[in-house]
């Protein structure tokens, strides 16, 4: 009932509308749903694009972590190689001391120094020994003390408060004796702004904005491809932390806070990947402007210019309805004359399509009326004539009946017989009449 009741107001409101109107409506109509269909599947796929953007943001801080990953992890293989060394855990560190000294030399990483300690944290031996490293000041880093009671290697975050006051990170093994307990760690510490991990970071720039960073668990920038973040702390140094811990990659949309120059705060597309043998992580920021700029035009430039078209072949399609419709509507008036007994004029036939065979017919049968409707008022008149000219007749015989009855004199009578026939009669006639 209900549907019905819907098809019968639907019925009702396009009988009311004009033939243009209805003929305009059903070509702009499909035009909108095509314009809407399109607007869908290009927002979808514009959407589909920025994810695609961010999954390949997401994708780099994934090789820059496994790369860094694989360099650190070479590191402690040498350092956990030395370690294991026979003489090395029976006490002998003459092989652990040679092995080191090529370690700060030939290492990727660039140790600005090597070294050897006790069960106690004690400095046993350290190279070069101008960097001679403080044992109180090893004692009381937390990855050297998890190297102890973990019996596994460490990469500690960023530290301040080694040699010369300079940044270093530290990267130790415990060496573990015959019978199982730790009698030692080696080590080294290392410059994070020189090396293969500065230079893994420091050459990445996406675009104008676009940059790399490698940070430690506390949101110290450890490497950074601009130099002047070097050793400060991210703006989102909590979520990095927990992204650490929790081992997960993530990339999404952030704000940029840390910028002096601008305190008005920018948004920016954010990816990182925690570094599985370090407590650090990869980060690659770069603003949103800049990194959805391609697919921000591309919607821009769909909502600038398709509504325009589609307002624009739904103005055409109306001018085209006039076309269509103006013929029909001048149709529609002479059949208005015709209907009114105006047969004085001819339809004008302008096109070759089906209206104007339609207004060629039509001007046919308004021709074919007007011969129909001369023979009916030719046959009307002469219908007419003869009526009065036989009324004219009976009338006459019925005067002369009338003067027959009344007239005694048989001269008078055929008198005014005579008279009466000539009525109807030629005079000629009449006078015959009047001889015989």
């Amino acid at each position: 009932m209900k549907t019905l009741k819907t098809e019968g107001y639907r019925k009702l409101f396009l009988s009311r509308m004009g033939l243009q109107a209805r003929i305009g409506l059903l070509v702009a109509l499909p035009l909108v749903i095509v314009f809407i269909a399109f607007a869908y599947i290009g927002l979808r796929t514009l959407e589909q694009s920025r994810q695609l953007s961010l999954n390949e943001r997401l994708l780099v801080t994934q090789v820059l972590a496994k790369k860094m990953d694989e360099e650190l992890g070479r590191t402690l293989n040498s350092l956990g190689e030395i370690a294991k060394i026979s003489e090395v855990r029976r006490g002998d560190w003459t092989l652990a001391k040679n092995a080191l000294q090529n370690m700060a030399i030939y290492s990727g990483l660039k140790m600005d120094s090597v070294f050897i300690l006790d069960v106690k944290s004690k400095t046993l031996w350290n190279y070069p020994t101008a960097n001679l490293l403080s044992s109180a000041v090893l004692a009381g880093y937390p990855s050297i003390q998890k190297t102890f009671t973990n019996q596994t290697p460490q990469i500690s975050n960023l530290m301040f408060q080694s040699v010369a006051g300079e940044p270093r990170i530290f990267l130790t093994v415990p060496i573990i004796s015959p019978q199982g307990e730790v009698i030692g760690i080696v080590g080294g510490a290392v410059n994070p702004t020189s090396g293969s991990l500065a230079n893994l970071v420091a050459p990445l720039r996406l675009g104008r904005s676009g940059y790399a960073e490698l940070v430690d668990e506390n949101g110290i920038v450890l490497a950074s491809a601009r130099p002047e973040r070097l050793f400060l702390k991210d703006d989102h140094a909590d979520r990095f932390q927990n992204l650490i811990q929790k081992g997960e990659s993530r990339v999404a949309a952030c704000h940029r806070c840390h910028e002096g120059e601008d305190p008005q705060r920018l948004p920016d597309v954010l990816a990182f990947t925690p570094i599985s043998l370090a407590p650090w992580g990869v980060a690659v920021r770069q603003l949103e402007e800049e990194a959805f700029a391609a697919t921000d035009t591309m919607r821009n430039n769909m909502f600038l210019f398709g509504g325009p078209l589609v307002l624009l072949a739904v103005y055409i399609s109306w001018i085209a309805t006039r076309q269509v419709v103006r013929p029909i509507k001048e149709l529609t008036v002479a059949s208005k004359r015709i209907a009114q007994g105006d047969l004085d004029f001819a339809v004008a036939s302008k096109s070759q399509d089906e209206i104007g065979t339609l207004a060629s017919t039509f001007d046919a049968m308004r021709s074919q009326l007007k011969y129909s409707y001369q023979e009916i008022e030719e046959w009307n008149r002469s219908l007419e004539e003869r009526v009065s000219r036989r009324t004219k007749e009976l009338t006459t015989v019925l005067d002369a009946s009338k003067l027959v009855t009344l007239t005694v004199s048989l001269d008078n009578l055929l008198q005014t017989v005579v008279e009466n026939l000539s009525r109807i009669v030629s005079p000629g006639d009449a006078g015959i009449l009047y001889f015989y």
